[in-house]
C-alpha cells in the first residue's frame, strides 16, 4: 500500500512539472497561494504523525515538512508553531 502511495505522488509530482513547463503563463498568485493553504494542514498533519509512530528522525516526515513550514512562515502564511516548535524539537533530540 505505501509504495502505491509513493508512486502516485511520483506521478503528481512529474505531472507538476510537465503541467508546469506546458503552460509557460504559469499559474496566478490566487492559485498558488490557495495550493500553499491547503498544503499546510497536510503537512503539518504529516509530521505531527511521524513524531508519534517514529523515535528517530526522517527526512520525509520531519525535514521536508519543516523546511515548507518555515518558507510558508516567511511568506506570510498562517502556520501551527507549537507543532513547529515540537518538529524542531524531535528533530533536535535526534541529532
Amino acid at each position: 500500500m505505501k509504495k502505491r502511495k509513493l508512486a502516485l505522488v511520483c506521478l503528481l509530482y512529474v505531472g507538476s512539472i510537465i503541467s508546469t513547463t506546458v503552460n509557460a503563463a504559469g499559474p496566478s498568485q490566487e492559485a498558488i497561494d490557495t495550493a500553499i493553504r491547503k498544503s499546510i494542514p497536510l503537512l503539518e498533519t504529516t509530521a505531527a504523525g511521524s513524531s508519534q509512530h517514529r523515535q528517530c528522525f526522517t527526512c520525509h516526515g520531519h525535514a521536508m515538512p519543516i523546511l515548507a513550514l518555515v518558507a510558508a512562515k516567511g511568506r506570510g502564511f498562517t502556520i501551527d508553531e507549537k507543532n513547529l516548535q515540537a518538529q524542531l524539537d524531535h528533530t533536535a533530540a535526534d541529532l
